[in-house]
């Protein structure tokens, strides 16, 4: 496994440690930590699982800008991310009071939809397709965890700097595949 794989991983992650953060601001059980956490980490590999499926299925229509279109798919998807934590678009809603299935399914398919992109570009990408996928279930898992434990002791405040972190290491990927594809480097 390269250092980009743990990058992109790790950059994949804080989504879903944001959205931990979310449902621990919102007073989620501890009994159902290990349920939400298992929730994002499969929703995660499923969007991602799409996203490079639907890659794969595209792939010989894109040709030689396959890697050019990925990193500027990273690119949207971080700038957008600090587009919405500057301009403060979270998902600050007062549903989170009510913690129902429903309510936590679709806090994890909104956390990891840019999976769905990110899968794209990954199938472009350099990088262990598996090797990505499996770290990426894992961190999920640990995020998510993470995420719903620091909820509960420092509140909505560390959400807020989650969603920035992830929306700048989601640019620097998507400027490093670019840059990588311009000048040949494999350093992802």
């Amino acid at each position: 496994m390269t250092i980009g794989t743990v990058f992109l991983a790790f950059a994949l992650g804080i989504d879903v440690f944001a959205g931990g953060l979310s449902l621990g601001v919102s007073g989620a059980n501890r009994r159902q930590w290990p349920r939400i956490a298992l929730l994002f980490a499969a929703i995660a590999f499923l969007m991602t699982a799409l996203g490079v499926l639907f890659a794969r299925l595209l792939g010989d229509e894109f040709g030689s800008h396959a890697s050019y279109i990925a990193g500027a798919i990273l690119l949207v998807v971080g700038l957008r991310a600090l587009a919405d934590a500057w301009l403060g678009e979270h998902d600050d809603q007062e549903v989170y009071a009510v913690l129902g299935p429903w309510t936590v399914f679709m806090t994890g398919v909104m956390v990891c939809i840019d999976k769905l992109a990110i899968g794209f570009s990954m199938a472009f990408l350099d990088i262990s397709i598996a090797g990505a996928i499996g770290a990426l279930v894992v961190i999920s898992f640990i995020a998510t965890t993470l995420g719903l434990y620091f909820g509960k002791r420092l509140g909505a405040k560390g959400e807020h700097i989650a969603e920035y972190v992830a929306g700048g290491l989601f640019v620097l990927l998507g400027i490093a595949v670019i840059w990588q594809t311009a000048t040949g480097d494999k350093w992802l």
